[in-house]
């Protein structure tokens, strides 16, 4: 008894302890069918935020207050309200399907009222899209890693499990799984930015498994759009045609889907997909729209098209800034590889949280400089990341983290990782690396004002000699 006693002792200061934070899962799904509700809507009245479901139907929220009810919602489903335990079981939140025949006779008597709302979007871009603000400047922390849904998704768990049988190969793969990711990446980024298209971003921070280089931090942070409010929004996989910007509604079709009520604002739920024969380039997905300022609260897309190998989806969420300013505070997007039933599904997540935000700050022209991201040597980024990193982590660095480093590291050292990696870098940028030297391509043959092919060479040295400076011609 008394060391049962001291074990619940210990159990409520340590949750005491750790009780700013709150954590809540569950499942949407179909009531008739009990299929899951990929995408759903779940909102927290009490607090004014919300997330989406899961391809599986799985939301989870983190609050630091108890919530207490959540409120359930889905494109030709019931809203419904569910309540919510913290730090127990799932909960399971079954919504029913809503009879639609009286919304398609209003369509054809009057307009659709998403289409006045979408034009006020339209409308107040200017006030609403950062790259309108005079300034601003931001911390931006983000993270990448590479798993599979069968050890983060409950039901996609039980589901590989059972479909296991006596393949070794598998099953020795997902106890891996368990310990560490495939792969993982961190960093910290100082945006800056000047009206009209100035930018000045510096990367102070890069931690990548198997790479000191931080080469990958540039590639990624190009992209995927800052907000949802570039006409031409771009994502991992390509450049698409944004919806906001269809003020005459010929390329997608919208839909009022839920509307609720904060003081005297309204926030309105509008579902969005391409047109019949508008389909390429196009997405689909559904926005929260602020009535206060007409300006975007949450965004939820992915690409139209499907393939078998994967799927796609990016959440974007925005926040009022010093009561006067929408920004994107929060973006994660998801992908998903399936190469056949005979391998296991890879996910791709990746989180990014805009932090210390500022806008309207003097910013000198001087220190805009290049728009290309300024970085600093490997060897710098080793010594100076994981403090920095620590500081704009919401949590420490979990265990498993921990493992994928630490493995990937040993990898590095039986494999030169990073040669590989300055191979890759020198010809995407057209030239061959050769010790020293880069021995650039585009001047070996080239086409002069006369229209008359000539031969070339060009030279160059590259941070092998020295990372201060470089020498070179053609």
């Amino acid at each position: 008894m008394k060391k049962l006693f001291y074990i619940s002792l210990f159990l409520c200061v340590s949750l005491a302890v750790t009780a700013q934070s709150y954590y809540y899962t569950g499942y949407v799904l179909d009531a008739k069918t009990k299929e899951p509700l990929q995408y759903a809507n779940v909102w927290v009245p009490a607090l004014q935020t919300g997330t989406v479901c899961g391809e599986n139907g799985k939301f989870t929220l983190v609050s630091k207050h108890e919530i207490d009810s959540i409120r359930v919602s889905y494109m030709g489903y019931k809203s419904m309200f569910f309540r919510l335990q913290t730090n127990k079981k799932p909960t399971y939140c079954y919504i029913e399907k809503q009879d639609l025949k009286l919304n398609e006779i209003r369509i054809r008597l009057d307009e659709n009222p998403a289409h006045r709302i979408v034009r006020l979007v339209n409308k107040h871009i200017k006030n609403n899209n950062p790259y309108y603000y005079p300034t601003y400047r931001l911390k931006q922390y983000s993270k990448t890693l590479f798993s599979s849904e069968i050890v983060n998704d409950s039901i996609a768990r039980i589901v590989f499990l059972d479909s296991l049988g006596d393949n070794e190969s598998k099953k020795e793969l997902y106890e891996t799984l368990q310990k560490q990711h495939f792969f993982l990446s961190e960093s910290v980024i100082e945006r800056n930015y000047k009206h009209p298209n100035k930018n000045n971003d510096i990367l102070l921070a890069s931690k990548i498994s198997g790479f000191k280089d931080p080469f990958f931090q540039v590639i990624a942070n190009q992209m995927q759009s800052f907000s949802f409010y570039d006409k031409n929004y771009t994502l991992l996989v390509g450049s698409f045609k944004n919806p906001i910007y269809d003020n005459r509604f010929t390329e997608y079709f919208f839909w009022i889907e839920d509307t609720s009520y904060v003081g005297k604002d309204t926030l309105f739920t509008i579902s969005f997909s391409p047109r019949k024969g508008k389909e390429d380039n196009a997405i689909t997905g559904y926005m929260i729209v602020d009535s206060e300022d007409w300006a975007i609260q949450n965004m939820v897309a992915s690409p139209y098209f499907e393939t078998p190998i994967f799927t796609f989806v990016i959440e974007q969420r925005y926040e009022k800034i010093d009561k006067k300013y929408w920004f994107p505070v929060y973006t994660f997007s998801k992908l998903n590889f399936q190469f056949g039933n005979n391998f296991i599904p890879i996910t791709s997540y990746t989180s990014i949280q805009n932090k210390a935000i500022q806008v309207g700050i003097p910013q000198r022209n001087i220190q805009f400089v290049s728009d290309e991201i300024y970085t600093e040597s490997a060897a710098t980024y080793e010594k100076k990341s994981d403090s920095i990193l620590a500081i704009y982590r919401d949590d420490p660095i979990s265990k498993k983290d921990i493992h994928t480093y630490e493995f990937w590291d040993t990898i590095e050292k039986d494999a030169d990782i990073d040669k590989g990696l300055f191979i890759i870098k020198t010809l995407l940028a057209g030239e061959i690396a050769l010790k020293w030297i880069n021995l650039k391509l585009e001047p070996m043959l080239k086409v002069s004002g006369q229209e008359v092919v000539r031969l070339g060479v060009g030279l160059e040295t590259n941070d092998r000699l020295t990372e201060y400076f470089r020498m070179g011609g053609f």
